[in-house]
């Protein structure tokens, strides 16, 4: 296994191969739930402390992978301060965010308000296209915008969303 493979997290997918053949892989399109997870005020946090910051996010981070996978998702891609996953159903997607919200809720009730991370959260469900390991399509993209409108603490859901799961996830 390879030092990039050993590093990557858990349940985070192998990155696509970059160069010449990125688009020359065949066009899959199925149906997906998808999550888009952000920390509020990570540059102020970075800005403040950057390596205490990034340990601490990294720890959180983990947590929330834990929980994604819980609800069968899968990580498919990190950003400093955040990421996205794919699920098989709105219902998991849900709950697997109801979930993290509630175990930083309890995670940030012990932390001064300075040191707390607050995750916001955008969902969607629909069509995706995945091509040479790379996902994207409409679904993704507005998942994702989703999670830059929800407040701190919170979910963000679309209607498709809300048809899914409004009868069985309380």
């Amino acid at each position: 296994m390879s030092d990039e493979a050993r590093q990557r997290p858990p349940g985070m997918i192998e990155p696509a191969e970059v160069g010449p053949s990125l688009g020359s892989g065949e066009v899959e399109q199925r149906l997906s739930a998808f999550l888009a997870l952000d920390i509020k005020n990570y540059s102020a946090m970075i800005s403040r402390d950057e390596a205490n910051a990034h340990k601490r996010v990294g720890k959180d981070l983990s947590v929330v992978v834990r929980s994604i996978h819980r609800n069968s998702g899968r990580v498919l891609q990190f950003s400093g301060d955040g990421l996205l996953a794919e699920f098989s159903s709105s219902r998991a997607t849900l709950q697997a965010a109801l979930n993290v919200q509630s175990e930083a809720r309890k995670r940030n009730s012990r932390r001064p308000a300075d040191r707390q991370i607050e995750y916001r959260i955008g969902i969607n469900a629909g069509e995706i296209v995945v091509q040479s390991g790379r996902v994207g399509g409409d679904t993704v993209n507005i998942a994702a915008r989703l999670e830059q409108v929800a407040d701190a603490g919170g979910i963000c859901i679309t209607d498709a969303v809300y048809g899914h799961v409004h009868r069985t996830v309380r």
